[in-house]
């Protein structure tokens, strides 16, 4: 979000950042990339924060009032809601060979590594992706387009 935020005052970054989610990230970055002469976008971007936001304290609110009518919905298999959402959240900005090759390099990590204890798993897989990022940007840096 950086290029986004950089002409923005302290105060607005600060806000922003304080709401970035991955869904705000994906409505909000797709907003940002329309070349349509829009100078304001982060006024879209604080709206789409604000909105989920208050989205999610209803739903937790929901889920923790409602979720005592089911105390067998661990068992309803629902675990792969979360991935699935992720997975169809970032597959559409993946336009790079170092975004790909980050996103293999960790989910890969993270299921060879899933079995450690304390969710280190899930670091190492998200450092691992990070690095090999880095290091693609670095030794490819012609590959950063839609490649």
């Amino acid at each position: 979000m950086v290029p986004f935020y950089k002409h923005l005052s302290p105060l607005w970054k600060m806000g922003l950042a304080f709401g970035l989610t991955d869904e705000t990230f994906a409505v909000a970055v797709s907003r940002y990339n329309q070349e349509d002469g829009v100078q304001d976008k982060h006024y879209y971007n604080l709206g789409s924060m604000v909105f989920m936001y208050l989205n999610w304290n209803l739903c937790t609110f929901i889920g923790l009032t409602a979720g005592k009518a089911f105390p067998e919905i661990s068992r309803w298999g629902l675990d792969f809601a979360m991935p699935a959402t992720f997975i169809g959240i970032v597959i559409p900005y993946l336009v790079s060979k170092p975004m790909w090759a980050s996103v293999i390099t960790a989910g890969t990590v993270s299921i060879l590594a899933g079995g450690l204890p304390h969710k280190m798993g899930l670091m190492l897989a998200a450092v691992a992706g990070v690095m090999v990022g880095v290091i693609c940007e670095k030794v490819f840096p012609q590959n950063q387009e839609k490649g």
